[in-house]
């Protein structure tokens, strides 16, 4: 199954037109993204999910999206949320478990916090939480949202492979298609879509992450963290930090697979998400 051959779907929210695709029929797993990427992300492990799972995959608003959001749209991490939220009441998901990763991992965090109601489980992969938003590697990239023309300029240099190469190389361990690389960048040639992109690096602060790890003792609902052990960025001691804040949270390791563990060891964590959803 290749994610481009799965029919894109539109649903209109408040904030805008969000882009989906999904596969599969029975309990709805909902993934989420992170920043630069789309629903493409999960394309190596909604496979064998699709075989159980109806899985969306939605294409947030992070700079991979295809269709810029209204003007007015709050995309800060609160803002983002409420679109997550959104989504699922536009579509009527219920009892959904989210699979999430990188910002998305914050993302659903903050929608525990704010918008628990749809929710019956949570799996995490490797993802921002607490200070850690965004890790201090990445604030120059989060500067570049103040700085006029300058993600222009980053999105200029994704035209070239080696750059597409290097961008993916520190966050994911195995080798990924170079269509998918491309697709990941090429949204954001367009102009009001790099607006999204500024209002979302803007927004951006550990506040939010801090604020949300609040209320993680009144989620009582299942808790998965399927945590890739060669991450730079989300190590270890993050996943045991949320399993000892979530009351009913257990890690499970995911060998060889560094930030993007969908991409990295799709087939582990299928099998670690389909176990999780049959205990």
């Amino acid at each position: 199954m290749d994610w481009k051959d799965l029919e894109t779907h539109v649903t209109e929210l408040p904030q805008g037109r969000v882009h989906y695709r999904e596969a599969g029929s029975g309990e709805t797993l909902l993934f989420i993204h992170g920043l630069f990427v789309h629903g493409g992300l999960w394309s190596k492990v909604v496979p064998a999910l699709s075989e159980r799972f109806r899985c969306v995959l939605p294409d947030l608003p992070l700079g991979a999206h295809a269709e810029a959001m209204n003007r007015d749209a709050d995309l800060t991490p609160p803002g983002q949320a409420r679109i997550i939220a959104d989504f699922m009441a536009s579509l009527d998901l219920r009892d959904v478990t989210i699979v999430a990763n990188d910002t998305g991992g914050a993302l659903t965090q903050i929608v525990l916090a704010n918008h628990p109601e749809r929710i019956k489980r949570v799996v995490l992969t490797n993802c921002d939480a607490y200070e850690n938003f965004l890790p201090k590697a990445f604030w120059p990239f989060q500067a570049l949202g103040w700085i006029p023309g300058a993600t222009w300029l980053m999105v200029q240099s994704q035209r070239l492979r080696i750059s597409r190469w290097a961008s993916l190389w520190i966050v994911c361990r195995e080798p990924t298609d170079d269509r998918l690389r491309r697709s990941f960048g090429a949204p954001s040639r367009r102009g009001d879509v790099r607006r999204d992109v500024n209002k979302v690096l803007r927004g951006i602060h550990s506040k939010h992450t801090k604020k949300a790890a609040e209320s993680f003792g009144s989620f009582e609902r299942p808790v998965l963290l399927a945590w890739g052990d060669k991450c730079w960025f989300f190590g270890k001691r993050y996943a045991e930090r949320l399993a000892a804040d979530f009351p009913n949270a257990r890690i499970e390791p995911i060998p060889g697979a560094g930030t993007f563990v969908p991409m990295d060891r799709p087939d582990e964590l299928a099998r670690a998400v389909i176990d999780f959803c049959g205990d």
